[in-house]
């Protein structure tokens, strides 16, 4: 009995052909993942220098609002008649109008100041009280606003007392006075999600005593963070394909991934079936 041969077509491929087809498909997957990797990483380095730069803004805006606040307790302190050591047990700042023994600092009618209208982003949402001036039970003549987001808690003190941006904040305001001199800062307990940044009412420098570093209110670091983050079609490449099918792959895969596919293997299946 004659065998008859199958169709050329159908015929199995030698072993090397085989090989070379699995090793194709892998090389393409893992081409894919290190695009895709590389990409992801880019666009969240991006993300996170938008963030710190909206740290930076709004650490600015804290020193801004403490300079507010003094002019304000100067105001009502010098129209009243007040010692300065006397001034948390005369001063609010409740809003409404002022009292016989009672003077509001944001009172309209006496125009000391007007209460702080902050920025989306400075404060952590949902948090009773967060936003609101207080006199400090930690020394009477501190003021404290309770509610600031951590990152921008960790600029603040980078910015007027020279701390590590990654630094966590001092515990609490006793000890930041007490301890590092800081008469202006940002403290939180470990464990929480937000910080409350102080002031000394009527001091005269941000720091006082050895344990002072140099901040970098003006410095080149501060500076540097309003830099325009790279923007998510210039990290996926140009539009014109390159010429090598390598380079191709991998300039699709990047587009995948600035769109926000990050899955590997889906991205191979398109950028492969788009090839």
């Amino acid at each position: 009995m004659t065998r008859t041969q199958p169709p050329l077509n159908l015929r199995r491929r030698p072993r090397g052909e085989r090989g070379f087809a699995l090793g194709a498909s892998q090389m393409t997957l893992a081409l894919v993942s290190l695009a895709v990797s590389a990409t992801a990483i880019t666009l969240d380095d991006g993300a996170k220098r938008v963030t710190q730069q909206e740290a930076h803004i709004h650490a600015s805006y804290l020193l801004k609002v403490g300079g507010e606040l003094q002019t304000a307790l100067d105001r009502a302190v010098g129209d009243n008649g007040l010692a300065r050591h006397d001034a948390s047990a005369v001063l609010r700042f409740e809003q409404g109008s002022s009292h016989p023994g009672e003077v509001r600092l944001f009172d309209d009618r006496l125009g000391y100041g007007r209460a702080p209208q902050w920025p989306v982003g400075l404060l952590v949402p949902d948090q009773v009280g967060a936003g609101a001036p207080r006199w400090s039970s930690a020394a009477t003549d501190v003021v404290e606003v309770d509610g600031v987001d951590l990152a921008v808690c960790r600029r603040f003190n980078e910015m007027t007392q020279g701390e590590d941006s990654d630094a966590a904040p001092p515990a609490e305001v006793a000890s930041a006075l007490r301890a590092r001199g800081w008469q202006q800062g940002c403290v939180a307990a470990p464990g929480v999600s937000s910080g409350t940044w102080y002031m000394r009412a009527f001091a005269s420098a941000l720091c006082v005593g050895e344990r002072c570093k140099a901040g970098d209110v003006v410095g080149a670091a501060a500076r540097s963070m309003f830099a325009a983050p790279p923007e998510a079609e210039a990290l996926a490449g140009s539009d014109a394909a390159p010429a090598d099918p390598v380079a191709v792959l991998a300039a699709c895969a990047a587009r995948e991934a600035a769109a926000g596919e990050r899955d590997p293997a889906m991205v191979a299946a398109r950028c492969t079936a788009a090839g």
